[in-house]
């Protein structure tokens, strides 16, 4: 991990690695100098991003719009020769951000100010990404948000699934089947394409952790061009219930719709301009 760093301009001197264990898919670490974080290292999961270098096109392309008033700049530290990530000779890609003070992230909230905070940045980022031409950016995940290739990839698996657990989800599966056929209704195609971050949950949401105010989205790996509705219900799944999406504990999964109040109040504060299919639905 030094030889990473070292590309970086780290010597490993005084230089110190903490595992971060939130999030499921990129390698990631704080760096620490001395005491005090500094740096956030990731390497790029190449089994789930097979395109990392047009992963980060994207975020090379996008960290320039995404600076300004009630929004806190990503910044990437670029190796010693310049270039902006690391390419090991193994197709290894890492990164290396700027550490953001005081700063931190939830897997869940019951708080509505945080709902509301959630809003209100998620309708920042796509104010400023508004400003960027959406033909620039590749697509690292094709079909990500493709309704019936998600349905199939349902189907199929309740085809090949074992039995008893398929009639232990029953319920489940029902309400699945509802929610698909009530999507199925949303003219998606009439909808205008924006640049989108296509994973709002709330855990990829950076908060200041003395303020409880939000400071920018992070996990920019899905970046791309996509419908407004799937950051807007992404990110109001995610505070519907103050459980963690992780949590097996089905018995206490409940429906919080005063949280999503709170979150389009949030949003509304923005300003964001909207075309009238968006408004609709």
């Amino acid at each position: 991990m030094l030889q990473v760093l070292a590309h970086f301009g780290l010597d490993g001197s005084d230089t110190g690695l903490e595992r971060v264990s939130a999030g499921y898919i990129n390698e990631t670490y704080q760096v620490m100098l001395g005491r005090k974080p500094a740096y956030i290292l990731q390497k790029i999961n190449r089994n789930v991003f097979p395109g990392a270098v047009q992963v980060m096109e994207n975020l090379l392309a996008m960290l320039p719009f995404l600076q300004g008033k009630g929004y806190a700049a990503l910044k990437l530290e670029p190796k010693v020769d310049g270039t902006p990530w690391l390419e090991t000779d193994e197709g290894e890609v890492w990164r290396l951000f700027h550490y953001i003070p005081n700063s931190g992230t939830l897997e869940h909230t019951e708080n509505p100010g945080i709902s509301r905070e959630s809003g209100r940045i998620l309708g920042r980022f796509h104010q400023l990404v508004s400003g960027a031409q959406v033909e620039r950016l590749h697509t690292p995940l094709p079909r990500f948000h493709d309704l019936g290739f998600r349905t199939r990839q349902l189907e199929e698996g309740i085809s090949s699934g074992i039995p008893e657990r398929v009639k232990e989800a029953e319920s489940e599966l029902r309400l699945s089947r509802e929610l698909i056929a009530f999507c199925q209704q949303i003219p998606i195609p009439e909808f205008p394409i924006r640049i989108c971050h296509n994973d709002t949950k709330l855990s990829n949401i950076l908060f200041d952790l003395g303020t409880e105010r939000a400071l920018c989205l992070i996990d920019l790996d899905t970046l791309m061009p996509g419908c407004l509705l799937y950051d807007f219900g992404d990110a109001a799944r995610t505070l519907l219930d103050p459980l963690p999406e992780s949590s097996p504990d089905r018995d206490r999964i409940r429906i919080n719709l005063s949280m999503v109040d709170a979150f389009v109040r949030g949003w509304r504060e923005r300003g964001l301009s909207l075309e009238s299919t968006e408004v609709r639905w």
